[in-house]
């Protein structure tokens, strides 16, 4: 509607069937559309195919960002701006609760511990803690792997682009 605001006043004047918005709702309809732009970008990337569930937090960090800040943009939609950033608040809540979401989050290398706060790091690092104790690594693999490097075993093989591989096997 803002891209066509000049042809909405002529056709308005010309014709005279209904009366043109004022200067004041032109300028709430621009805040508005300022406010609902980021908001559209955001669906559009957490929508594509490729998206990962890395993006989530980040992505609502800065909707909260957006939605809290005040200034000529949001003259005239605070409230609209107000219960926006309540429904998000709501709606994902429970998100810094999500193991996946937050380990997703921090290991991206894009987003790293940056959007996640004190408390929130302190979980996740308790959390790769955990799984790290819950799974490691096989003793005999680590220790074939390791006289393979000794020996200088000169069957080792490539691995498909795992690095070399000892021709040994493990027990």
């Amino acid at each position: 509607m803002l891209e066509q605001k000049r042809a909405i006043t002529a056709y308005s004047s010309d014709h005279g069937h209904f009366v043109c918005p004022s200067a004041e709702e032109w300028d709430v309809a621009a805040n508005l559309a300022e406010t609902l732009t980021p908001l559209e970008d955001i669906t559009l990337e957490m929508s594509r195919a490729d998206s990962s569930a890395s993006c989530i937090i980040p992505c609502v960090a800065v909707l909260k960002c957006l939605l809290e800040s005040e200034g000529p943009n949001s003259r005239g939609i605070k409230t609209l701006r107000k219960t926006m950033l309540e429904s998000l608040e709501v709606r994902f809540s429970k998100v810094k609760e999500a193991k996946e979401v937050v380990l997703a989050c921090l290991l991206d290398p894009r987003y790293k511990e940056r959007p996640l706060s004190p408390e929130t790091l302190a979980q996740a690092k308790a959390w790769v803690t955990e799984e790290a104790q819950r799974n490691p690594p096989q003793a005999d693999t680590i220790q074939a792997e390791i006289a393979c490097e000794e020996e200088g075993d000169p069957k080792r093989q490539s691995g498909g682009g795992k690095g070399p591989q000892c021709s040994r096997q493990s027990v």
